[in-house]
């Protein structure tokens, strides 16, 4: 049996049913990509034909793109489309995704019910968590500290923790913008009784804010 192409039918899908979702090219799956007030939003569609099934992961947070990577921290989160119709962070491998019979009225069938699914659970999970994000008092904070001294650091600094980062361990980190920043917000958390998860996501926010910093080149 040859194989059936599923990207044309997810983007013509996608197309229809999310418009407000761009295709954009990246390996490892057809991905789509919308902003909103400063906000990414992100679906990742990967398919299989031999084993018969599709998956949908998505994406909220501060960054235009996204690695992959799973886990929710204050600016961003990424996870599967199955942790949220399941309403769990694990989920059984046989529930895993959208299966169908390698024929094309199978595979259209199973794209429909994970567009479902996206309208259904991710809408609104990137609604909340993109509120979650603008409204937060830790970010609120940091971005407004960053941009007070916005002409006296350097464009690099994201490159330059990440560098860092790489030798050392966290604990053990000099760079004067990261541990500035990182006491500044432990302070604000302090005031604001912030929840003790969000206290451990302060150096991650840290880090997470000036690379958005180097990303934007300044203009975050």
């Amino acid at each position: 049996m040859p194989a059936i192409q599923i990207k044309p039918l997810a983007v013509e899908l996608f197309g229809i049913k999310l418009p407000d979702f761009t295709p954009y090219t990246k390996k490892d799956g057809y991905w789509f990509r919308r902003q909103l007030s400063g906000i990414t939003d992100i679906l990742v569609c990967t398919a299989s034909f031999k084993h018969g099934a599709i998956q949908i992961d998505l994406y909220c947070g501060l960054f235009d793109d996204w690695a992959g990577s799973y886990g929710t921290h204050l600016g961003w989160s990424g996870l599967r489309l199955d942790n949220l119709r399941y309403n769990s962070g694990a989920v059984n491998v046989e529930l895993i995704g959208y299966r169908h019979q390698q024929t094309r009225e199978s595979i259209v069938s199973a794209l429909e019910e994970a567009v479902r699914d996206i309208d259904r659970y991710a809408l609104p999970f990137f609604e909340g968590f993109r509120h979650r994000i603008t409204n937060h008092v830790l970010i609120r904070a940091g971005l407004e500290w960053i941009r007070e001294r916005r002409s006296l650091i350097p464009v690099t600094v994201g490159r330059d923790i990440q560098s860092e980062l790489s030798r050392v361990k966290i604990y053990k980190m000099e760079n004067p913008y990261f541990l500035e920043l990182r006491s500044y917000l432990h302070d604000v958390a302090s005031r604001e009784n912030s929840s003790r998860q969000d206290r451990r996501d302060i150096s991650i926010l840290v880090m997470d804010l000036f690379q958005r910093f180097t990303d934007t080149n300044g203009n975050i």
